[in-house]
Parts: C-alpha cells; structure tokens; sequence
C-alpha cells in the first residue's frame, strides 16, 4: 500500500465524517431547533403581554435559525464535494447529502407555512 492509495483513503474519510456532519445539522432543524424556538416562544408569551409575540418569536426565530443551519449545511456539502473530488471520486455521483438539503428545505417551509398561517400570526391578524 502506498502513499497516495493511504492519502485518498484519509481524504474519503474526511469527506464521509463531513457527511455525517451534515446529516447531524439537517436532522436538528426536524426536532431540537423546534423544540428550542417553542420553549422561547413560550417564554416570551408568558413575559410579554402582547398578542402574538409568541408566536412570531418562534417564526421568527425558526426562520433566522433555518437558514443559519441551512448555509452552513451547503458550506459543509460543498468542502465534502471538494474533498470526494480531491480523492478522484465522481462527487455527482453523490446524491444523497443534497436529497437530504433539499427535504430539509422542504420541511422547514412547510413548517414555517403551518407556524404562519395555520397556528400562527396568520389566524391572529385575520380573526380580529
């Protein structure tokens, strides 16, 4: 075994630990974001006596966290890209890192479309 075959081994190890990183961020807006941005809603709704505040501080900050999570998401896929391509491998014969971008994209809209105006600041502003 050589030095390049041991090199390309480490750079493929290194871009498989990236993916992992990225499955990690993406799996985290699904639960632990919503769950923190829910418990700061409802700490703003019990301190402020203003309707609706709850309900766009977590918008809000489901919103600014997403797209947090989700830049640095591409910033990580596209290191990982670099390395796969560094160890002469095909990296778009990769699809699963950005099958799992784009279902988070998805999702996150999805959620926000719910949060706005299913349960959100959308009833309030039309109720009254």
């Amino acid at each position: 075994m050589g030095v390049v075959p041991v090199r390309r081994w480490i750079t493929e190890l290194e871009a498989d630990t990236l993916l992992v990183v990225e499955v990690i961020l993406c799996l985290s807006l699904w639960g632990p974001q919503i769950v923190l941005w829910l418990m700061a809603g409802s700490w703003v709704g019990d301190r402020v006596a203003v309707t609706g505040a709850a309900a766009a501080t977590v918008a809000l900050g489901l919103a600014v966290s997403a797209s947090v999570t989700l830049a640095l998401a591409r910033r990580v896929d596209n290191t990982r890209v670099h390395l796969l391509a560094v160890a002469g491998k095909d990296p778009s014969g990769d699809p699963l890192a950005t099958t799992i971008v784009g279902l988070t994209i998805v999702t996150v809209a999805a959620a926000l479309i719910w949060a706005l105006f299913v349960q959100g600041l959308g009833p309030l502003l039309i109720s009254g």
